[in-house]
Order: C-alpha cells, then structure tokens, then sequence
C-alpha cells in the first residue's frame, strides 16, 4: 500500500503499528448458568472472554451493566446470555433490545434467531417493529414475542402512543431485560430527547408492575458513569476497556499527505488505484456530507445518465445501487435507499463505502480490509469506531489523510498523539426547554401517556406523581401542561403538535426537518431529508444537491411547509455565498459571568443569523456567480437574501488585545482548538465575532470586540459551557497558540498570526488567573404592571417568527378575542401580510425597536407610567 500512495504522489509522513493481541479466556462454568444458556456456550470451545464472563457476573448479582469493551469484542453474546437466563428461569418474561438504527435491527435479528436455534428454542419468538412495519401486523407482533427489536423512534411514535394497548401493557408488565446497544450514539439532540423516552418507558414499567434490568453496551465515551445516569436515571457497573481480552489482529496506520493538499481529484485518483491494482475492500470515513456526495460522484463520473428528468434518470438510481464499484453513505437517505446499500456492504458485492460517522454504528461488515479517513478524527471514540471494522478476519490497514485544517497539522507533527485522543463527550443537556416540552406533551398533555397509563390501570390520574427521578424542571412544566398555565413561547408547539406529539416531533433533530421531493410529471419521489442547518450548506434556493450520487437543482424552497422542490441537473457544484454568521448576544442578562484578570468570559442567550445572497456555480473549468433573487431555468426566489435565524447559548469571550487584530481568524483557531480539548461532532458547534456598541450590564464600560463560540442545536444544548468549567479555557487557548504556532512554522511573516498568537499569549496569562464570578443584574423587563401594559416590537420594526425562523415586519398591534396580535409581512414580496399573536414573534436582539402596548387604552407608549 505505501508503494501505491508513493506512486500516485502522496507522501508517508509515518506508519504506526498497532500490534496483534492475543485473546484470553475464563471457562463458562464458572457461572451459574440455566443448562439452556449452557448450551450455547458449548459452541465456544475456548470459553468467554474475561469481559464477557465480568458483565455476565455483575449483570446475575442484580445490577445494570454497561460494556464499553472495543468494536468486534462479543458485546452480543453477552446480550444473548443475559436473554436466555432470563427466559429459562422466567417462563413469561419478555425483552426489549433497542438498537439506535434500523440497519442495525435488520442484522442483529438474524443473530438473535441463530443463537435461539443453537439451544433448540425455536419456539420462542423473536421480532422486530421499525417504521417499515404495518401498522395492521404490529400488535400481533408484540403479542406473539419473547424477544422484541426496536428502535427508539418506533418506542415513541408507537410503543408510548399505544401505552395502554391490552399487547403492550402485556409485554411491559413481563418486561425482565431491558437491552440497549450503541449507547455513544445517545448525544446531542438525540440523546437528550432518549433520556426523556427512556424515563417515560420506565414510568410505564414502574406503573404496570414490571421488575426489569438493564444491559447496554458502547464505546468508550468521557465519564460513563454520568452519561449513563444522564440518559437512564440509573447507575451501572462498567466493564470497560481495561478488562476487554477480546482477540485483535495487527494494525498498519499509514498518514499520508499529498502536496497539493486532500482534493477531491487526488482522492478519486488514490480510489480508483486501489480498485484497480489491489483486491482491497475498503471504507472511507469523511465529516461531510456534501464531500461524501462529490467523491463518490467523481469516483463514478461517466457510468450512469444524467441530465433531464425522465425514466432514465429514475432508472439511473437502481444502476447506481446495484453496479457501482463504490457508493455512499450518510445520514438522511431513504430507508429503501439505505438496505439496498446495506444489502451490497453485507454480501461484499461492493469494494468500497465512501460515508460520514452514520457508519460508525456497528454494522457487522466481515470483508473490509482497508480503512481511510480523511482528516483526522477529534476523538478516541471516532477514531477506535472507525479503525474498528477493519481487520477483523485477518491483519488490516488504515491510511490517515491529512487535510487543510490546523488541527490535522498539529497531529501530523506527532502522529502518535492519534493513540492517545480523548474520548468524546456525551453531550446531553437535559435542561432545553423545548426538548423538555416535547416529552410534556407525550407524557403529561391531558390524554397522554400518563394518563392513559392511569386509565390502564385503574388509578386517580390526580394527584399527578412517578416514581421515576426525571430531570430538574421537567415535572413542573408537566404541572404546567395539566393546570393549562403554559409559557407564551411554548403554546406555539402545542399547537403545532395538534394533539399528536409522538408523530409530530421526532427523536433525531430540535431543528426544522425539510422533505426533499423530485417531481416529474405529477409524480413525487423523495428524495429523503434534511435539517434547516444542513439546508443553509446544501439545500439552498439554487443550489446543486447530491443524492446517492445523482444531481439535482433546488428549484424551490418552501420555508412554510418545510419542503423543498427538486429538478434532476447535470453535474455541477455549487457554493453558497454567505456573510458571516452575524451573532445577537443578550448582553442585558447573562448567565453566568467570570473574570479571569482581564479576561472576561460569559455564557449569554444567542440569536443567530446566517445569511446567503447566492451562490458560485461551477461548470467544468467555468465558475459562475449567481446573486438573489432568482427567477430562471425554473428556480424560483424573490428574496435579496436567503437567511436563517435560530435561537441558542454561547460563551462570549472578551480580552482587550483582541480589538486591533483579525477577529474572524481567532474565532476559529479558537474553536478548532476548542473542539481538540473537548471531542464533539464537527458540526454541534460553531463560531462567530461581534463588536460592543452600546454600554451594558455585562460591558458597560467596554465597548470592545469578542468571540462567541456557541451551539448550533436550536434552543441549546449548552455544549459551549465547558468553557466555564475549572480550567478548559486554559488548555483551550494553550491549544489555541499551539495551532497558531504550526501556522506561523507555515509563514513566520504572516502579520495577522503573529498579533493572533499575541492576543492568545495576553489571554492565557489572564486565564491562569482564579476565576472571578461577576454578578450582573438582569434586565428587569416591563417594570409596570402586567396587567395593563405589555412588551412588544413597535410597529415598524422588525422581529422573528418562532415558528419557522423568518424575519418579518411588524406593521400593526391591536386587540382581538384571540388576544394581542401583530400584523406582520414577511420578506417574501408575493405573500400577503399575516396576523400572529404576539409572542409568536420575538425581537431582534440590538435591531428590534421596542415599546408598550397599553391594554386600557389600546394605545402605543414608548415610556408609559403608572397612574
């Protein structure tokens, strides 16, 4: 392999080894095991590993288990065990195994059924419910099954929404083993919403009677134990890497970087050798989406059709699928699309899979020999996830590529540092008031889960209690929901749900979900989905979208219903052409303040605003630069800008010597060297710069420029927060000037990096300093009464709608039997003005001119008085 890469005019940087580990074994009779789970034992000559043999004696002692051993370590047959005690010593019981993915169901049912045949218990059902499952065949399904696969999005769109179904309340109240697989992939949004799902299917447990345990296995995070109780509430026992004796063949780590840096053409060069000169069968890992999508794209340039809509563009997808050497994968594809790649990864019919971390999770794939990941991962969880599927059957191959940013420099100048990368954080935040309501409304909304659990069961659905430990703020706003005293900012989301929260809110995303749809003809095909953020780097009016390889123009963008209308296209690329990220801090009433000397640093709300004015198109050699609006070859846009606005948290970080240099560039050697301190996915969060205009609480006599580094997840998660803790800013501005320091080795000229690295060296000197907690007086909001005057955008000025985040103007405020309302017109020339009550538009913090309505008067007051 080095002399391939050698040829094709990549360089070596270095090869690390990682070397071949023998396995060890504990005999299974040393567990008092049922005669049954003996038996499949026996196809196990050799016995257990040492692992397998300590989460099996920690899960019989009564307690919850957690195994974080390594990727291919037998974390399944410990899962099998565990099942098969319970089903021969209890003869009702019932399992729930929950996998994060349908993929994964479909394998892992295959293996729950081999191992039931191996012991002779063909008599015992095993099942899976997905979203492919009818609706009419389901409760036959829970009815007839011992064993039951599920994803967490069926338990909440279905399993909860049934909760007092005759077959559910039945398997529930049977339930013995709760089974939970990939426990890493629960962060972020989806982790946070799981935590609340699984505490709504515990207080069904409780509720109906059911004494069940946990085993869950993942891979190595940052402090299981608090991850752990932050998703279940509970506490486990963890068998972790330390104790895995699981057999591991030899690994060859290649870095490798090419003079003219990791392009696209260099990769599909380096590809198409591998598959003509090598019978490697490989994965290659990226961070982008859209980067998946255009080498995969160029990789099999000139082996399909492209162009019009017509049967053969429609035809060109099951050609792709079904003859190409090499496809993708990534998240937000069609569930058929995914099993066909699937079905080809698993017969080893393909030779390569070019993906982002979506095939992280542990799809069991026997024929890959060859790992490349381009870029360099952020953590040892990554990094061990990836590397993981390669080799299994004999000894395996990794190349390294490094790419353009500042981090992989700093781990090429010392590659071992890649054995030794923290593990990522868990990530959860439980406290988002709009995640906490979605499972408010499941939970506690009159005719929800709660009660219809009450109703199951023959109990007063008053006094409203569980016995299950929720999250701090979680059973009040349930208190709220019942009582009918709702916050204004939230009715909107009630509404919206119209009584269906399980259907109308999903587990994976907070964030605005758009369907992609191709119309030909009057036919509509999906062409799958994707998230408001993602739109804004790929979606936008104009732009050229991959799909599975295929092009196609976003002819239209419907903001209002969340959809966006494709056309097929040729082979073009576009860019978006977007103004920096302009950020609106809420100065006015931080949440939390510290002073490090003359360091200041301080979480704040955010408002957010990203803004696209068009884009560059790329024909061939040919660029072309397309400015909004737009109304040609059947795009259609009338708006100057196309813009998001989202609502979220930061930590604004001010220090005087950042005044005099170039902001933008140390906001992001700021972040780049925030995320190589605390391993998160590249895209949860995001940097920006602002300037202070006018004095306030928290800088009132500073009127100087900071960084903000803030969440990209609609409504926070308050990931940014780390900053705050103990001393993560110092070794974040020691990395910081470490990555600074690889760039001016770069170009010890360079004017900008050496007032960059000045302004960090100033920095960290007042971060070593013990942190000062600053108390700031909030805002004190309308200060007179309540019940007469209320706070509103005056009219004139502009706002933001909460329910799709667009920017609108206010034209009027008046009184009706619905309440207060705002007459409204959006950006959008073509639509019509809009009356909304009030709290559904929020004000533009710095740009949003404010004034008081007076109830008693129906008049408009800048200042009014009390009387």
């Amino acid at each position: 392999m080095k002399e391939l890469v050698e040829k094709l005019g990549w360089e070596v940087a270095k090869t690390l080894t990682i070397p071949p580990r023998e396995p060890e074994y504990v005999p299974p009779d040393t567990l008092n095991l049922h005669d049954v789970t003996k038996t499949l034992l026996d196809n196990l000559p050799k016995g257990l590993y040492v692992h397998q043999a300590l989460a099996l004696e920690e899960y019989m002692s009564g307690k919850d288990v957690c195994i974080t051993t390594g990727t291919a370590s037998g974390k399944t047959l410990v899962f099998h065990v565990a099942a098969l005690e319970e089903l021969s010593k209890n003869p009702g019981s019932r399992i729930l195994a929950v996998y994060p993915l349908k993929a994964l169901i479909i394998q892992q049912l295959e293996r729950w059924k081999k191992a039931l045949e191996s012991v002779g218990l063909n008599n015992i059902h095993v099942d899976s419910i997905t979203g492919d499952t009818p609706m009419d065949t389901r409760q036959q399904i829970i009815a007839s099954s011992r064993i039951l696969l599920m994803t967490p999005d069926t338990i909440h769109s279905w399993m909860m929404y049934k909760v007092s179904d005759p077959m559910v309340k039945h398997f529930l109240s049977h339930l013995k083993l709760l089974i939970v697989d990939e426990v890493h992939a629960y962060a972020g949004v989806f982790g946070s919403n799981a935590a609340f799902l699984f505490r709504r299917l515990f207080h069904a447990l409780h509720s109906y009677g059911a004494s069940f345990r946990i085993i869950a296995a993942s891979a190595t995070i940052a402090e299981p134990h608090t991850h752990l109780k932050k998703l279940f509430g509970r506490d486990f026992a963890i068998i972790d890497e330390d104790f895995d004796s699981s057999a591991r063949n030899t690994l060859n780590i290649h870095f490798i970087k090419h003079p003219d840096g990791a392009k696209i053409d260099h990769l599909k060069n380096l590809l198409e050798a591998i598959v003509r000169e090598t019978d490697e069968r490989f994965m290659v890992f990226m961070d982008s989406r859209k980067q998946v999508e255009l080498l995969a794209t160029t990789v099999n340039r000139g082996k399909d059709h492209s162009g019009d809509d017509s049967e053969d563009s429609i035809n060109s997808f099951i050609e792709a699928f079904e003859n190409y050497d090499i496809l993708p994968f990534r998240s937000g594809y069609e569930e058929n699309d995914r099993r066909l790649i699937q079905r080809r990864l698993e017969s080893g019919s393909l030779r390569g899979i070019i993906c982002t971390s979506a095939m992280e999770l542990g799809l069991d794939i026997q024929h890959l020999t060859l790992g490349i990941l381009v870029g360099v991962p952020r953590s040892s969880t990554n990094f061990k996830q990836r590397i993981g599927r390669i080799g299994r059957k004999k000894e395996g191959t990794v190349i390294v590529i490094k790419n353009s940013d500042s981090y992989n420099d700093l781990v090429f100048s010392e590659p071992e540092r890649i054995l030794n990368l923290p593990p990522m954080e868990g990530a959860l935040y439980l406290q988002n008031r709009r995640l906490q309501y979605v499972h408010t409304l499941c939970f506690a909304r009159a005719g929800g889960e709660y009660d219809q659990i009450c109703k199951a069961i023959g109990q007063e659905s008053e006094p409203f209690r569980s016995p299950v430990e929720w999250p701090e703020g979680f059973l009040e706003l349930c208190k709220q929901e019942r009582s009918g005293d709702i916050p204004e900012e939230l009715q909107l989301m009630k509404a919206e749900s119209q009584d269906d929260p399980n259907h109308y809110y999903p587990l994976r995303d907070v964030d605005i979900q758009f369907q992609l749809v191709q119309k030909i003809g009057g036919v509509e095909l999906s062409r799958g989905n994707i998230s408001y953020e993602q739109l804004m780097r790929e979606a936008y009016p104009g732009a050229v979208y991959y799909y599975a390889t295929q092009p196609f123009r976003v002819c239209y963008v419907d903001v209002r219903n969340h959809r966006v209308i494709l056309k097929k296209e040729k082979r073009y690329t576009t860019t978006p052409t977007v103004l920096a990220n302009v950020v609106y801090p809420r100065l006015s009433s931080p949440l939390k303040v510290l002073r490090r000397g003359s360091l200041l640093l301080a979480e704040v709300n955010l408002q957010i605003r990203t803004i696209i004015q068009g884009f560059v198109e790329r024909r061939g050699p040919n660029k072309i630069k397309r400015e909004y609006p737009l109304e040609e070859d059947g795009i259609v846009f009338h708006q100057q800008n196309f813009s998001r606005f989202f609502f979220t948290t930061g930590i604004l970080i001010r220090h005087p010597k950042f005044d005099d240099i170039p902001a933008l560039e140390l906001a992001r050697i700021l972040h780049l060297a925030f995320h190589s301190t605390i391993p998160l996915e590249a895209g949860d969060t995001n940097y920006a710069t602002g300037r202070n205009k006018t004095p306030n609480a928290l800088m009132e006599k500073e009127e100087g420029r900071y960084v903000v580094l803030y969440d990209e997840t609609y409504g926070s998660l308050r990931l940014t927060s780390k900053l705050m803790e103990d001393d993560v800013i110092v070794s974040v501005l020691t990395n910081a000037m470490k990555i600074c320091d690889k760039l001016l080795q770069k170009d010890n000229e360079n004017k900008e990096y050496q007032l960059i690295f000045g302004a960090l060296k100033a920095a960290l000197e007042d971060a070593k300093n013990p942190p000062q907690t600053v108390d700031v007086n909030p805002e004190s909001g309308a200060i007179l009464s309540s019940e007469r005057y209320v706070k509103i955008i005056k009219p004139g000025s502009v706002g933001i709608r909460i329910d799709d985040n667009e920017e609108v103007k206010v034209l009027k405020v008046f009184y009706s039997p619905k309440g207060l309302m705002y007459e409204i017109k959006s950006s959008d020339l073509q639509v019509t003005p809009t009356k909304i009550p009030v709290g559904y538009v929020q004000p533009l913090e710095g740009e949003s001119e404010m004034a008081y309505y007076d109830l008693e008067s129906a008049e408009i007051v800048d200042n009014p008085t009390e009387e």
